[in-house]
């Protein structure tokens, strides 16, 4: 019989077999894992009717505010309407891509206002520096020291190659790393950045 051959013959239950099994179940309990965690997102995204970049613009208007004021987020509708705008069975789109339905109380723009007040406060609290190092943007700057080299960020925002002397308005920073816009030339009418 089948089973009875394997057990007295130990062709299946080598060690590399046991081995083998083993790294199989182990990798498919990872993928289970991953592509469970990706149905997690997706299925909190549609129950919020919120994309990722929403999700931040929202946690920073809810930042920005005092306790007593709330910012609502005008596209969640209720966990069943939200799921109905996005699984309708028509398979059409409920908005047209400009004009979707959104909550008492706020309008279309109400995303877009709040966005630009986020980016005129950013503008805001822009700090002016004087670069006193050069830096020739390159994605590791080994030449500023381990330390440096080391902390560098880990995102694809360009680097800009700097010489001392240039002007930098600064919007935020970590240890050991500015974030901002070099000033190119000043204008009438304000700064020229890039």
């Amino acid at each position: 019989g089948g089973v009875a051959y394997y057990v007295s013959h130990d062709d299946y239950f080598s060690i590399f077999g046991v081995i083998f099994a083993m790294v199989t179940i182990g990798l498919a309990i990872g993928v289970i894992i991953a592509v469970g965690m990706l149905l997690y997102m997706q299925l909190k995204s549609i129950f919020r009717n919120e994309t990722g970049i929403e999700n931040w613009i929202r946690s920073k208007a809810k930042y920005r505010r005092s306790k007593d004021e709330e910012w609502i987020y005008p596209y969640h509708l209720g966990c069943w309407r939200n799921t109905l705008e996005v699984c309708n069975g028509w398979n059409e789109p409920k908005g047209d891509g400009i004009y979707w339905t959104v909550r008492d109380g706020c309008n279309q723009y109400t995303m877009t206002i709040e966005q630009l007040e986020q980016k005129q406060e950013k503008r805001d609290r822009t700090v002016p520096y004087i670069v006193v190092q050069k830096y020739n943007g390159s994605f590791v700057a080994w030449r500023h020291g381990i330390r440096v080299c080391c902390s560098f960020p880990m995102n694809d925002d360009p680097r800009i190659p700097i010489n001392v002397g240039d002007r930098i308005m600064v919007t935020r920073g970590t240890k050991r790393w500015l974030y901002g816009d070099k000033v190119l030339e000043d204008t009438k009418d304000g700064m020229l950045l890039k």
